[in-house]
């Protein structure tokens, strides 16, 4: 038998001469000093059990426990330092993309208004001088529909014929023909994307009502399917 199973054999012993004390009564001075004693004499053998029986394998549970430690941050640097480097660029793309989406809609707005500046200054215009432009550009789709030629090749039996083509060179004088009446309103097309945006931005980001004349902004469901 060692050192230690010794100790321990002895220390079972003391144990168990206090164990009649469990239920110990005090009723008098001699139970109070009693009990003093048998606390005083409890204590010193808790510490002889940790300094004697537990004390260096406490400390050597210690030393394994930083081993450990050790070794474990080691291993999970690497991967730490990944992920947190990723979630802070996730955090910083989410950021950028919302910011260049923000910065497009200023455009599409800016480029909005510097259009209704532009009708506007148009509107300036004599209806007369409008009136004369139009009937010049009438007077040229005129002559080039008479000057449409159709070419027969008679070697070869095929027909060739010009194809008339609309330029526009005007949008001013355009949108004003189509209020006066003189051009159909079929001539102009609806920029739906741009007008999304536009009511997106100005609903969702500057918190204010879209009210443009001759447009509704509304909800719609979208059917989406999870992917499986």
């Amino acid at each position: 038998m060692n050192d230690i199973e010794k100790k321990t054999e002895i220390i079972k012993e003391e144990i168990e001469g206090l164990s009649s004390y469990i239920n110990f009564e005090i009723k008098n001075d001699e139970d109070e000093t009693e009990a003093t004693r048998i606390v005083q004499v409890a204590k010193k053998l808790m510490k002889t059990i940790d300094d004697e029986l537990y004390k260096e394998q406490i400390e050597s549970a210690k030393r394994t426990l930083a081993l450990i430690k050790e070794s474990r941050d080691k291993l999970i640097f690497i991967p730490q330092k990944i992920s947190e480097s990723l979630k802070q660029k996730i955090i910083d793309y989410k950021n950028e993309k919302k910011r260049i989406e923000l910065e497009k809609t200023r455009r599409q707005i800016e480029e909005q208004a510097k259009e209704e500046i532009q009708i506007e200054e148009f509107f300036d215009i004599s209806k007369e001088d409008i009136n004369k432009k139009i009937d010049n550009s009438l007077k040229n789709v005129i002559q080039e529909v008479d000057k449409k030629m159709i070419d027969k090749n008679k070697a070869d039996g095929i027909i060739t014929a010009k194809k008339l083509s609309v330029e526009l060179i005007d949008m001013k004088m355009l949108l004003q023909a189509i209020i006066d009446g003189i051009a159909p309103v079929e001539l102009v097309t609806f920029n739906q994307s741009f007008a999304n945006n536009l009511a997106k931005n100005i609903i969702e980001y500057e918190k204010k009502d879209f009210n443009i004349p001759g447009l509704e902004a509304k909800l719609i469901e979208i059917l989406k399917f999870k992917s499986l």
